[in-house]
């Protein structure tokens, strides 16, 4: 399964921590805070490529501790 693991940049080592569970289960997955290119210079690339991590995805997962309001 691909999963978009979801998370607030505060949580970026959980989201990642998590990730490597899943993917030690088999599974294939999306971090933003890996995934997403760091140097993008607009929040419209940004979204973009988030968004297509979601497309490429069967399943979103979120790792959210209530702090981030994006």
């Amino acid at each position: 399964m691909k999963i978009f693991v979801i998370h607030s940049m505060g949580l970026s080592t959980k989201a990642l921590d998590y990730a490597e569970t899943m993917e030690v289960a088999g599974h294939e997955t999306f971090v933003p805070a890996r995934d997403t290119e760091q140097t993008y210079t607009t929040e419209q690339e940004i979204l973009k490529a988030n968004l297509d991590g979601i497309k490429w995805s069967d399943e979103c997962h979120v790792i959210w501790d209530l702090s981030s309001l994006g």
